[in-house]
């Protein structure tokens, strides 16, 4: 706009022809077709409305109201017939890897508590052996104060003898795991819930 050519009064023969139609300036070389000069972007015509009377049905329907869903009974399935246990999924490849491998180092480290048995899901056997586990220390130290620390001698070396069988087990199973294929393991310890060995 420094400059005082740019003005705005050039000749009309200086800027294309499609510059006048777009400025809208008068005098341009272009026919009149009757079109309205307005440049905006046209909108959308609204859609059309549904009549009220459509939408409505012809009768009146009666008001059910809100009535409570009550649930089937847990020893029958939808349809009212007795439900037959269900399988469970199967796992991914790399699942089954991952269960296997954390499976057989709780099995290797913790397997005298049965920490091993809880993470597959077999908590009779893994109480079982947390339950010999600690019972055995339990009772081997209710006997020692009962004798006055005389029964000490015979029932640690004892409850000694029956956690490290225990332990020994776990560390057996967690071995056992990790060799496994992941077929192998996936059928027999996560699919068919194997409880010993």
């Amino acid at each position: 706009m420094t400059r005082p050519e740019d003005d705005g009064k050039g000749t009309p023969g200086n800027a294309p022809s499609w510059v006048d139609e777009v400025l809208g300036r008068a005098g341009t070389s272009g026919p009149d077709d009757g079109r309205p000069q307005d440049l905006r972007i046209p909108t959308a015509t609204p859609a059309p409305t549904v009549s009220p009377s459509l939408t409505k049905p012809a009768t009146p329907q009666p008001d059910l109201g809100a009535r409570p869903i009550t649930p089937p009974a847990s020893n029958l399935d939808r349809f009212g017939e007795p439900a037959r246990p269900q399988a469970p999924q199967p796992l991914g490849r790399a699942d089954v890897a991952q269960k296997k491998l954390i499976a057989g180092l709780l099995g290797i480290f913790l397997g005298s508590l049965g920490v091993h048995k809880f993470y597959l899901g077999n908590t009779t056997p893994g109480a079982i052996m947390l339950g010999v586990n600690v019972g055995v220390w339990i009772v081997a130290f209710v006997l020692g104060l009962l004798t006055l620390g005389f029964g000490l001698v015979i029932t640690l070396p004892l409850a000694a003898l029956v956690s490290s069988a225990v332990g020994l087990l776990g560390l057996v199973e967690g071995i056992i795991y990790l060799t496994r294929s992941d077929a192998d393991f996936e059928r027999e310890y996560i699919v068919g819930q194997k409880a010993w060995l």
